[in-house]
């Protein structure tokens, strides 16, 4: 009721009333016989509390007989005055809807035409909407006949010199952070700025006018009143917790009843959201009603309403994330933002509901509630997806690559990855991690399988050996990073540089049919064997000639011993036996093994790396190919995944780095790069000597064929 809110000068109570009830707690039921304006000095509205204003309020309805007179019943209502609106009218909202159904707020000026015994007979309009209908109509015309008096005396219309308590005060509030966002329609503190009755849009602009002295309010009494209670409320409203904050926003949408169905209703009190039914059962009251009483809340939700607490707990979760929201919920309960942890599914909704910027949202992955930027909200998942990809498809992965197929920066990357379950560091500084749980990963099959054959292995053979399969492209990861991943699975013992199977791997059950023969034949021959002979003993043995090239050149069992000579990666092998195998090679002129032309009519170079490119990623282009190599290509690897540019001039080339970044690489291993020369695409891969095999056997071919056509 507007008796009951915040009662001003001007208000249309009982003088005797009011005296009997600030001088006793409990409020005499006797009202004055007709309610007038009451002439009340400073220090009785001083005195004047909230919790009167309530007594009060009750004490004045429960006076109203149950029939009142005919006198009283044929009686209008007072007009207000021309330019009065009806959202300036505070009225309780059944009493505004009562009075909109009927069409007498367009324009209220109508209610003058209206008796009170009319009124009565509206639905839903008792005595309670009549006396807070009478007190917001005799507020105005109160407020109107002091203006017309000053008006008539300019001798009381205050001015600058003549009343200083309202400069200090509008000053004192100009000067205060959050004046300037407390609008006229706040839910909380707009109805100050309404009753000074300045046309201002904001508490600053109602200080700045009042400081200035150049006009003249009503009433010098409410006016400074007004201003100390801005005053007191913002800097009281920046000390309180969330909770506190909405529950004192709810003030205008009812009785305590009211407000806690709402709160309920909503998860303002920072647990989640209820039902309408689990609301309206303690209260005995249907989900309708409840849903009723809940569409109050669209009155207050403006996007410029005064929230310094709820500003101030989205800010700190926006500076939080990523994190998890559990976490952040903890955190909001020690830094003094909330009493108990806040539901941050319902933070999120009250921030967009008040027109707030969320920059954050909650996203649930494996079961866990994360909070992560608006902006990153589908980056989570998608970093999730691709980091255990990457680890399916190359056994292991790094945060540099990661970053590069995701679009976004190494350090954004690292902050998400903290949220991937089951995530394994190998080499945190550098960024290489692997997933355990991933169903297939692509390097401990060729693990085992080396295992199998060798059951006690040094980390170079072994990184050889995973490199060598197909699907890898040449990939091996760092020596240090492939020793900490054997030392992370239980079947593997790590001793310095060595791996040692600490279960049986056996080659039936890990190899398959065409390495198991070839594994048969290599055992029974010491392990190692030239390579006419051991492709005869294959054939024999009944493996397809082209099957055995394929496992030959990608199986990680098999290692290239000479030129010409492969046996089972780390067999113990007698010595001198490898040197009697190397074929004698014929006399014929030296090809150049570093560079070729491929039947694509491509370029491939292949280099051996060295400390010096894998720091640099700089490497020297053949003289012979300075007129094809000059200017930038697009680099990608094997898999066709973009890795930067590589720039060639003269006779240098450079833009390595990522790649080695990305995909590792050592002193001693084999780089190939594939230039297109037609696309300006440069493929560059990592392997051993095959890679050097292949091209010799291609350059081989074109000069087969080119003798061949010589002789036709």
């Amino acid at each position: 009721m507007s008796i009951s809110r915040y009662p001003r000068p001007g208000h249309p109570i009982a003088p005797r009333l009011l005296r009997e009830v600030l001088q006793s707690p409990v409020p005499d039921q006797r009202v004055s016989d007709s309610l007038r304006l009451a002439d009340l000095d400073e220090s009785t509205w001083a005195r004047f509390t909230p919790d009167t204003c309530k007594r009060l309020a009750r004490a004045v309805i429960a006076s109203i007989p149950p029939q009142l007179p005919n006198l009283i019943q044929h009686t209008c209502l007072p007009r207000l005055p021309d330019g009065v609106r009806s959202d300036e009218l505070q009225l309780e909202r059944r009493t505004r809807n009562c009075l909109e159904k009927r069409g007498l707020l367009n324009p209220p000026q109508n209610l003058g035409d209206v008796s009170v015994g009319e009124l009565l007979k509206i639905p839903a309009f008792g005595k309670k909407c009549l006396v807070d209908l009478l007190t917001c109509l005799e507020s105005f015309r109160g407020r109107a006949a002091m203006a017309s008096a000053q008006s008539a005396e300019p001798s009381a219309v205050p001015t600058e010199r003549s009343n200083p308590r309202i400069r200090r005060a509008a000053r004192k509030l100009r000067r205060l952070r959050g004046a300037s966002l407390i609008r006229a329609d706040d839910p909380r503190f707009g109805h100050l700025i309404r009753e000074m009755e300045l046309g201002a849009k904001d508490a600053k602009e109602a200080a700045t006018m009042l400081s200035s002295g150049k006009v003249a309010p009503v009433s010098s009494a409410l006016v400074v009143q007004c201003l100390l209670d801005l005053i007191e409320g913002i800097r009281a409203a920046r000390r309180i917790t969330l909770e506190d904050e909405l529950w004192d926003v709810t003030r205008e949408l009812g009785g305590e009843r009211d407000r806690r169905i709402i709160v309920k209703r909503l998860g303002w009190e920072g647990r989640p959201p209820k039902t309408l039914e689990t609301v309206g059962q303690p209260y005995g009251i249907t989900r309708e009603r409840v849903r009723q009483i809940c569409m109050r809340v669209e009155r207050i939700q403006k996007p410029d309403a005064f929230l310094p607490v709820l500003d101030r707990v989205v800010a700190t979760i926006e500076a939080a994330a990523p994190a998890i929201a559990d976490q952040i919920e903890r955190q909001l309960v020690r830094t003094g933002l909330t009493r108990r942890p806040f539901d941050l599914e319902t933070i999120h909704e009250l921030a967009k509901s008040f027109g707030r910027k969320a920059r954050f949202t909650i996203e649930a992955l494996h079961g866990q509630r994360l909070v992560v930027p608006s902006t990153r909200g589908e980056l989570l998942h998608q970093v999730c997806d691709k980091a255990r990809a990457s680890v399916s498809h190359w056994g292991v992965a790094n945060v540099e690559d990661l970053a590069a197929t995701t679009n976004n920066s190494s350090s954004v990357v690292r902050q998400l990855l903290a949220f991937v379950p089951r995530l394994k560091w190998l080499d945190e500084l550098s960024g290489w991690f692997w997933i355990p749980d991933v169903p297939r990963n692509s390097l401990l099959t060729p693990i085992r399988k080396i295992l199998a054959v060798s059951p006690t292995t040094d980390v170079r053979e072994l990184r050889a050996g995973v490199g060598r399969p197909h699907r890898q492209k040449g990939f091996a990861p760092p020596r240090r990073v492939l020793l900490e991943l054997c030392r992370q699975l239980a079947w593997c013992r790590v001793d310095g540089n060595t791996i040692t199977a600490t279960e049986s791997q056996d080659p039936d059950e890990v190899l398959s049919g065409s390495e198991r023969l070839i594994f048969k034949v290599l055992s029974a021959h010491d392990a190692v064997l030239e390579r006419t002979e051991l492709e005869k003993l294959c054939l024999e043995a009944g493996i397809n000639r082209n099957s055995l090239w394929i496992y030959i050149t990608y199986s990680p069992i098999i290692s290239r011993y000479a030129p010409g000579v492969y046996g089972l990666r780390g067999a113990d092998i007698p010595a001198g036996l490898v040197e009697r195998l190397i074929p004698k090679r014929s006399s014929k002129s030296k090809v150049l093994l570093d560079y070729g032309w491929t039947k694509g009519h491509n370029l491939r170079v292949i280099y051996r790396l060295s400390a010096g490119i894998l720091s640099n990623g700089i490497v020297s282009v053949p003289a012979a190919l300075k007129s094809f190599l000059q200017g930038k290509f697009a680099l990608v690897t094997a898999d066709n995944s973009p890795t930067g540019t590589l720039v060639a001039r003269n006779s240098t080339a450079w833009g390595l780095g990522p790649f080695f970044r990305r995909r590792g690489g050592e002193p001693g291993d084999y780089l190939s790069i594939l230039f297109d020369l037609s696309r300006r695409v440069a493929v560059a891969e990592l392997g051993d000597v095959s890679l050097a095999e292949e091209l010799d056997a291609q350059n081989t071919s074109h000069a087969d064929g080119a003798r061949q056509s010589d002789q036709i």
